[in-house]
């Protein structure tokens, strides 16, 4: 039988130090390993690790919603289908229709394509609705450490709305507008927030989502456009005592200045290279021992290596001092479908360098 091991994640998320090398795979941990039926057989006679993240590609857009949250619109006819694995989206406004489609985790058309659309997703964010699931039970509630939200403005118009070109040619060609509708979704995220805060009294930790990156923001345009809204975010968990981490897995150090100056109490998925750049250590010496960390380790580190590789790799990412504070390392699969053996070997270097510090 498998054994439910969120309280020890949990408790770094609320500041713990494990006083251990503490590793998540998904939803695997020490405690919770990997199964044979955790693998699946592809075509070509390969058993390859099935993540969570990839289970979750799969799901219809529409279906990954918060649990005790309800989206709707008024004034909006909002439409979703899907086909051959692609969600199709529209938004009839009196102002006009938008369209986008979405593959994966991925906008293959964004619903904003022209400055001419700003007013129609004005429109569409102004009758957006968030209402408390009423299928979402007291009990439900009270089980909860931990509410989910979604991106900040920026971030969601970055990733989501108009793409990372199109977003900054706005913010220059239309800036009052770009503004107005950045205040406007800051205060329907408000609104959200409270929504899940009420709904699970006993949380102690607020997660947003941002995916912040120094490649798509630069510090100014963060302080200016991005800041006030996390704080803002922030200051709402700090006013219940909870803790407010931030999921961000790209390039951080250029904005340490910024995320230091929101008041965040820790970031998920700090990203060392190849993929993102920056190393466990830096966040660490940057924001202090009670600063919670989740360290991602990404596939390109794992896959096709060898134990013996992956233990020195670890061994140079990990300090003994990492493990006395709130640390946990996040092995990420990266959506690259690693065989079992490499899930093995990951296991096995893990388990070496567990007992370097026993």
């Amino acid at each position: 039988m498998k054994n439910d091991n969120r309280v020890t994640l949990r408790s770094i998320y609320e500041g713990r130090a494990p006083h251990r090398l503490y590793w998540t795979l998904g939803q695997f941990d020490p405690y919770n390993l990997p199964e044979s039926q955790d693998f699946q057989l592809t075509d070509d006679g390969r058993r390859v690790f099935g993540s969570g993240g990839s289970r979750n590609q799969e799901k219809p857009f529409a279906s990954r919603g918060a649990p005790w949250l309800t989206i709707d619109y008024a004034n909006v006819r909002f439409a979703h289908s899907r086909e051959d694995d692609v969600d199709h989206f529209s938004w009839e406004t009196p102002r006009g229709r938008l369209t986008a489609r979405r593959h994966s985790n991925h906008m293959i058309e964004f619903p904003l394509k022209s400055v001419d659309d700003l007013p129609r997703w004005q429109y569409v964010q102004e009758n957006l609705v968030y209402r408390k699931n009423p299928e979402f039970t007291e009990e439900q509630g009270r089980k909860c450490w931990s509410v989910s939200w979604k991106w900040s403005p920026v971030q969601e118009m970055l990733q989501f709305e108009t793409g990372v070109e199109n977003f900054y040619y706005f913010l220059m060609d239309a800036p009052d507008r770009m503004r107005a509708l950045l205040d406007t979704m800051h205060r329907k995220n408000l609104e959200g927030i409270a929504i899940g805060l009420n709904a699970c009294p006993k949380a102690t930790v607020l997660m947003l989502t941002e995916n912040t990156s120094s490649q798509i923001i630069s510090p100014d345009y963060y302080r200016d456009l991005t800041l006030p809204h996390v704080k803002k975010y922030v200051d709402m968990a700090h006013e219940r005592t909870m803790k407010c981490v931030v999921h961000m897995c790209g390039s951080l150090t250029a904005l340490f200045d910024e995320f230091e100056a929101t008041g965040m109490d820790g970031i998920h998925s700090v990203t060392p290279p190849p993929v993102g750049d920056t190393e466990y250590m830096a966040a660490r010496e940057r924001f202090g021992d009670d600063f919670i960390i989740l360290g991602r380790f990404s596939a390109q580190l794992f896959i096709n290596r060898g134990r013996d590789a992956i233990r020195e790799t670890l061994r140079t990412m990990i300090p003994e001092r990492l493990i006395h504070t709130p640390f946990a390392l996040q092995a990420s699969t990266d959506e690259m479908q690693p065989g079992e053996e490499d899930i093995q070997a990951l296991i096995n270097a893990i388990q070496d360098v567990q007992a370097d510090f026993t």
